[in-house]
């Protein structure tokens, strides 16, 4: 099969996007390849396409646990046989996973970063027949990037595990220090950089500073059709926008990482299918949802760095038809995002006191280790040490930067079972256990063979409502069945999770240089910066600014953007003055005062500004103190 055979069988596809088909064709050359292609521009396809055409798995490495998931289901259901490990997973749930990826037919293995420390996920990988190593998310390697995680480091490690297979690096928004940094860190091959435009056509950005963001939102509303998207920096936030504007007769839903998982997944169907039109969402929406027809993106506020809000404005028009990118603030925003960047970089003196804290209220004892998740409530946790739970919540936050615990919100929601036995050996425990037989025809029906060939996330949910009996009653039975053997049970939680990556250090020798973190803040400080610089822009095709950012110089201004429909909106009014100032002018001899006046629709500094440029060139001349032709 070739390519195009592929593209149009499992993904329904009739051409590829723009650079697709040439790092697709660079990646079946067996040649390390740098793909950087912004949001929307099918990065995934770029290694998925030439995994599927040769033997063997695609190992991919990604930062981000949701979009992991996101794409192994997505593969699921397009028939392809894929796979992940993530931090949270119990022992047997990795062993069973690992071994499909040995002797199954697993085509794409998906982890973290932090999971290439593990002898046993190294020994496991020597025995895979690897065909190719993705690099998802790779400015992750670089300390100029947005989201940088040292963790990226061991990258370089899969090459020496699986010597002789190619590498793919894939990121929607480099820099050039951070595309150099990618290069050196993976030892790329720069001869085989491919790099798509950061202008996008169809997509109009612009900045509105407001003294009422919801009369602008309702305003922006009415004059656009089709989905949207509204960003907020808060949870509470988006609830309040979200009943605002159903109470406006706009269908909403609010989105953020604290809701259970099934709401999350319903919300989002919802949206997906046109029953709600606008998704009022913190930045945990968005990763993986490709829904070509988003015509609206709007910020609350202010975003700390072009690169996330480069790909959060780049979720509308992905079908190439016109959309829009704006930013809602108020002066308060910019200073709202300064003082939250303060907080976001606490002492390391108090990193180190929130680590000690942490080990003493899971009573893990130096040395220790513990891969599997705690049930983790930050609000609890800070009121038992008696510490400020926005503190304490950013201090997290380096410790997992810095790839010692993995804190998340959003990713435990959803069980996993497996099956041990044989059919046959099922089949006769269905016969002996007959008030167990309709449960595991449910669980059949509705999850099939992929029980038997490793773990499948599945809802007690719906199997509730397909048995039409409470969810309690799914799980109690579940659990027994679990206990006698029958199956491999792992329930999940809707509660946030804790993880720990590394056996537990001493509080006082953490591996988080000072000059590195130190360093870290200065960029961070930086991307603040340009941002603010970026929303009080008053002159500039605003593209032109992103491409400039991204180090793509381009002279070609976009022509839909607010800076630009305005200059041409200027240049129309300037014209239109021209004309009527030459056509009053033939007619007779007049004095600047009183041409202003005759052209009172016109403010009085163009009407000035273009009899000037008329007596520069010569089109028009001062006799007596009037002007003649």
């Amino acid at each position: 099969m070739k390519p195009a055979d592929i593209l149009q069988q499992y993904w329904g596809h009739s051409q590829f996007r723009p650079l697709q088909e040439e790092i697709i064709q660079s990646v079946l050359e067996n040649k390390d390849t740098f793909a950087i292609l912004p949001t929307g521009g099918g990065k995934s396809l770029c290694f998925q396409i030439p995994a599927m055409l040769n033997d063997g798995i695609c190992l991919v490495v990604t930062p981000l646990i949701a979009l992991m998931k996101d794409q192994v289901e997505n593969l699921k259901q397009k028939g392809i046989s894929a796979a992940a490990i993530y931090s949270g997973m119990n022992t047997r749930e990795i062993d069973i996973t690992l071994d499909n990826c040995i002797y199954g037919k697993v085509k794409f293995l998906y982890f973290s970063p932090e999971r290439i420390q593990s002898h046993i996920f190294q020994e496991r990988v020597k025995r895979m027949e690897v065909n190719l190593i993705a690099v998802d998310e790779a400015h992750c390697i670089s300390q100029w990037g947005h989201d940088f995680r040292p963790a990226y480091f061991e990258v370089s490690k899969l090459k020496d595990i699986v010597p002789n297979t190619s590498v793919i690096a894939l990121t929607a928004t480099a820099t050039k220090k951070v595309r150099d940094e990618i290069v050196d860190r993976l030892d790329l091959d720069v001869k085989n950089t491919f790099s798509g435009s950061f202008a996008r056509k169809n997509l109009s950005y612009s900045v509105r500073k407001v003294e009422d963001k919801e009369k602008k939102i309702l305003e922006i509303l009415s004059q656009t059709s089709g989905t949207a998207i509204i960003y907020c920096k808060t949870r509470k936030e988006t609830k309040e926008v979200s009943v605002w504007l159903n109470q406006m007769n706009v269908s909403s839903a609010f989105y953020h990482a604290g809701l259970a998982n099934d709401t999350r997944a319903t919300i989002q169907e919802k949206w997906k299918s046109g029953l709600i039109r606008v998704v009022v969402a913190t930045n945990a929406f968005g990763m993986g949802i490709d829904k070509p027809d988003v015509r609206v993106v709007i910020h609350m506020g202010i975003n700390s760095d072009m690169e996330s809000y480069y790909q959060e404005a780049g979720r509308a028009g992905r079908d190439t038809e016109k959309a829009f990118a704006v930013i809602l603030y108020q002066e308060t925003d910019i200073e709202e995002s300064l003082s939250i960047f303060e907080r976001s970089y606490p002492k390391l003196q108090f990193v180190r006191h929130i680590y000690q804290c942490l080990a003493n209220y899971f009573k893990l004892a130096v040395g220790s280790e513990h891969h599997t998740g705690f049930d983790f409530n930050l609000y609890k946790f800070s009121d038992q040490y008696n510490l400020d739970h926005l503190e304490v919540y950013y201090a997290l936050k380096k410790l997992e930067e810095y790839n010692l615990v993995q804190f998340s919100e959003i990713i435990y929601g959803t069980s996993a079972l497996f099956v041990p036995m044989e059919h046959k050996s099922l089949y006769e425990f269905q016969i002996k256990n007959s008030h167990l037989d309709t449960l595991i025809k449910a669980l059949l029906r509705m999850y099939g063979g992929e029980l038997f060939t490793g773990f499948t996330q599945i809802s007690e949910y719906k199997l509730s409502k397909a048995l039409k009996y409470p969810e309690d009653q799914v799980k109690k039975e579940l659990a027994s069945l679990h206990k006698r053997g029958v199956i491999s049970y792992s329930q999940k939680t809707d509660f946030p999770q804790l993880v720990f990556l590394t056996p537990r250090m001493d509080a006082g020798n953490l591996p988080i240089p000072k000059k590195t973190y130190d360093t870290r803040r200065e960029i961070e400080l930086d991307k603040i910066k340009f941002m603010i610089r970026y929303v009080n822009e008053n002159k500039g095709c605003r593209t032109n600014i992103i491409q400039e950012y991204f180090g793509e110089i381009s002279s070609e201004e976009c022509g839909v953007c607010d800076r630009c429909v305005e200059k041409k909106k200027s240049s129309d009014n300037t014209k239109q003055v021209q004309d009527y100032l030459l056509q009053l002018i033939n007619q007779g001899e007049f004095t600047s005062h009183e041409l202003v006046d005759k052209l009172s629709e016109f403010p009085a500094v163009e009407v000035l500004g273009t009899i000037r440029r008329l007596l520069d060139v010569g089109q028009i001349a001062e006799k007596e103190g009037k002007l003649v032709k």
